[in-house]
């Protein structure tokens, strides 16, 4: 009579190993980005992988150092944190210093901000990357869990208002597009 407890141990230890890899890549998507300025490089395929969200407390506290010390002491505190990587094709990974998950009734979106790099057409224009430190990506997601649209301000800005609120100015031509919107995992 043959053993259950070998072919049982290593289907628990498969499980716990893909339950692991699975925990520390956190959520995976990948996408098209199609620039809305042709000479801004043309389109590229992104992987975006977060690995953990930001907290209501974190989210408190950078209102908070925004909102008291500045946009200086509030990039250095958002620059701190890491929730994951965004992949751009051909290029070196960008860390994610915030990444939002906001419900409404209409489904999910989406929010990832990481750092501004410069493209190509934006060092012909004559942008610095400090004016606008941030890029900010959004996903909108039907009640379904199905990605509906997707955009990216590659040369944004955040600051509070004296009434409390969150206000993110963008560098207004230079947007893009995101389209093939995928779960990869």
């Amino acid at each position: 009579m043959r053993s259950l407890a070998r072919p049982t141990a290593f289907l628990t230890l498969a499980l716990f190993l893909a339950f692991c890899v699975v925990a520390q890549q956190g959520v995976v998507y990948t996408a098209t980005v199609i620039p809305a300025i042709a000479q801004s490089g043309g389109s590229t395929n992104v992987r975006i992988q977060i690995t953990s969200w930001t907290t209501d407390a974190e989210k408190a506290q950078l209102k908070q150092v925004f909102t008291r010390d500045g946009s200086e002491k509030g990039m250095a505190l958002l620059r701190s944190m890491s929730k994951g990587y965004i992949n751009v094709a051909g290029a070196q990974g960008r860390k994610i210093f915030a990444a939002y998950s906001l419900e409404s009734p209409n489904g999910k979106r989406l929010i990832v901000v990481t750092e501004h790099i410069l493209s190509e057409y934006e060092k012909t224009q004559n942008v610095r990357a400090e004016d606008y430190p941030l890029t900010i990506a959004k996903i909108q997601f039907d009640t379904m869990g199905h990605a509906q649209s997707g955009q990216v301000y590659p040369a944004a800005k955040v600051s509070v208002t004296p009434e409390g609120f969150v206000d993110v100015d963008t560098q207004t031509p230079n947007t893009a597009t995101m389209i093939d919107i995928a779960r990869a995992n």
